[in-house]
């Protein structure tokens, strides 16, 4: 799995909230977590499912669920160039 691969599938994923809470929740990852999710620095997927659970409670298994398919998308196409 590729750190650029979990930044593509967070974004894609917590898009779908729309842009006002993809946004305040990158914030939120970000500085009260201090979990980089750029796409050069992003950090293990297990951190991110934790502080997003943390955040949204039971909602976050959809937002989970989103990442794991975005990821699986991905792996499937190779796409990804930094290493985790």
């Amino acid at each position: 799995m590729y750190k650029t691969d979990i930044a593509k599938a967070l974004e894609r994923s917590l898009g779908m909230l729309g842009e006002p809470s993809k946004k305040a929740l990158l914030f939120h990852l970000t500085h009260t977590y201090k979990i980089p999710v750029d796409k050069k620095d992003c950090c293990p997927l297990e951190e991110i499912k934790g502080a997003l659970r943390q955040i949204l409670g039971e909602g976050a298994s959809l937002v989970v669920a989103s990442i794991n398919k975005e990821l699986a998308k991905q792996s499937e196409r190779g796409a990804g160039t930094t290493t985790v």
